[in-house]
């Protein structure tokens, strides 16, 4: 479906931001309700919301990607990124366990230290693979 609306969207940029809108404010709806149903009868009505809240969200990420795309900031911000993938992936885990257990006792707040953990993660494996890069052998290690 993304596809096939690919043009079109492109060519509706307001109608994307209120679309996106919309669907953000859905997907915050149906998140509290979806938290505050906890009875077993419920059952299927919970397993519908929980359906519709995650193909809401697959049409969000889609709106979000396409506004993106209109952007030439993001746009170059993300193809950055994407060119460092492998680095990142290679470094990630050491870099993550170790934030993870500095930062763990510091922050009570879990959504807090995700974001934490997650930024700095990037910003230091970004700075490592620019690093590794000014070796000759930085091919062999990074790809």
């Amino acid at each position: 479906v993304g596809y096939f609306l690919h043009d079109y969207l492109l060519s509706k940029p307001v109608l994307i931001k209120h679309l996106s809108l919309f669907f953000f404010l859905v997907l915050i709806v149906f998140s509290l309700l979806n938290i505050y149903i906890k009875e077993p009868e419920f059952f299927l009505y919970k397993a519908v919301i929980s359906f519709a809240f995650a193909t809401l969200g697959i049409v969000m990420v889609l709106l979000l990607s396409i506004l993106m795309l209109r952007n030439r900031n993001l746009k170059h911000f993300f193809s950055y990124i994407g060119e460092k993938t492998m680095p990142i992936y290679l470094m990630h885990k050491i870099i993550v366990e170790f934030l993870s257990v500095l930062t763990y006792k510091f922050i009570g707040n879990i959504y807090l230290f995700g974001i934490i953990v997650f930024t700095l993660s990037m910003v230091i494996c970004l700075v490592a693979t620019k690093i590794i890069q000014q070796f000759k052998f930085s091919n062999y290690i990074l790809g």
